[in-house]
């Protein structure tokens, strides 16, 4: 009988310990704009599209044609709303125009509470830009009405996006954005 039992708590155990450590998933190749939406202010123009002609890697990449003069990027919800934590990073790849532009990677966490990192584009090349999560700090500039003040908290993660700094213009493309294990 207590042999049987020791089986039935480590078959449990091992359940527990495999089940909570599974490691977050979230992956975007971008080979279409789908499920990708352009946002702007009433004086900018953001226009998003698949790029067929160069992607990183894949069958496409998105180009984001942009004049902002207010506020502009794209964004997605996550429709499954992953479990992320902060031993992982946001890792894609982006190439600009050859002028720089700053972009803002943003996660939207549960509650609808926004994190944000800059990073500054410049190539004409792709290049790999890694953030990891650890990184992703509250917006102060703005915030949704209602939106919680309790810290990056990662248990429902309900969106991505990017924006380009303010009075910019030119392109950017995105492409093949992955969740990994930070270094």
């Amino acid at each position: 009988m207590i042999n049987k039992l020791l089986v039935a708590v480590s078959v449990l155990s091992v359940f527990l310990f495999v089940g909570c450590s599974q490691k977050p998933k979230f992956s975007d190749s971008l080979d279409t704009v789908s499920p990708w939406n352009a946002f702007m202010g009433p004086k900018s123009k953001m226009v998003i599209s698949e790029d067929k002609t160069s992607p990183a890697e894949g069958a496409a990449s998105l180009k984001l044609d942009f004049q902002n003069a207010d506020w502009a990027g794209i964004g997605r919800e996550l429709a499954d709303k992953p479990a992320w934590n902060k031993k992982y990073a946001l890792t894609f790849k982006v190439k600009g125009d050859g002028t720089s532009h700053n972009l803002a990677v943003e996660i939207t966490d549960n509650g609808g509470e926004r994190f944000s990192k800059i990073v500054n584009i410049s190539s004409k090349d792709w290049e790999t830009i890694t953030i990891p999560i650890s990184y992703f700090l509250r917006r102060k500039d703005w915030q949704p009405d209602k939106a919680p003040d309790d810290g990056l908290t990662l248990t429902h993660v309900e969106g991505l996006s990017f924006s380009v700094g303010e009075k910019e213009k030119g392109f950017l493309s995105i492409d093949d954005i992955k969740l990994v294990k930070n270094k």
